[in-house]
């Protein structure tokens, strides 16, 4: 096994650890998800205690319950900055979308996902607010 393939089990294993302890919150409905090609590069790029908080938000994401989501903004990534713009949406028909990992803090934390058309999520990018880019 390759060494990213390795650490991609391991953050899918810790993933998973953090669903099953929120597997009985209302309205709980956990979907498959993937780990994406630039998802595991910034995920280890962060500071432990940030990587760990993360950790618990991709569960939240996982889980799909609204409580949870609704606490983390979770929302379509749009094409522009407008409210009223368009979801960004991937050649294969998936919708970006972005949630908060943390609020009110210097360069807060942003976990930007992707969910596919039979509701898979596939895991774009963890980073810093100002520095976050589409998904890729």
């Amino acid at each position: 096994m390759r060494a990213e393939s390795m650490v991609n089990t391991e953050i899918s294993a810790e993933i998973g650890i953090e669903v099953l302890h929120r597997s009985s919150v209302e309205g709980a409905r956990p979907r498959s998800f993937t780990i994406g090609p630039r998802f595991e590069q910034t995920l280890l790029a962060l500071p432990d205690r940030r990587r760990r908080k993360t950790i618990r938000i991709l569960a939240d994401v996982v889980v799909g319950a609204p409580g949870p989501l609704s606490a983390r903004s979770d929302h379509p990534f749009r094409v522009a900055a407008a409210s009223t713009a368009p979801p960004l949406v991937g050649f294969d028909g998936a919708v970006a979308r972005r949630c908060y990992v943390e609020r009110n803090v210097a360069s807060a934390l942003r976990l930007h996902y992707w969910v596919m058309p039979g509701g898979a999520l596939e895991f774009a990018a963890a980073g810093n607010h100002d520095e976050m880019d589409a998904p890729a």
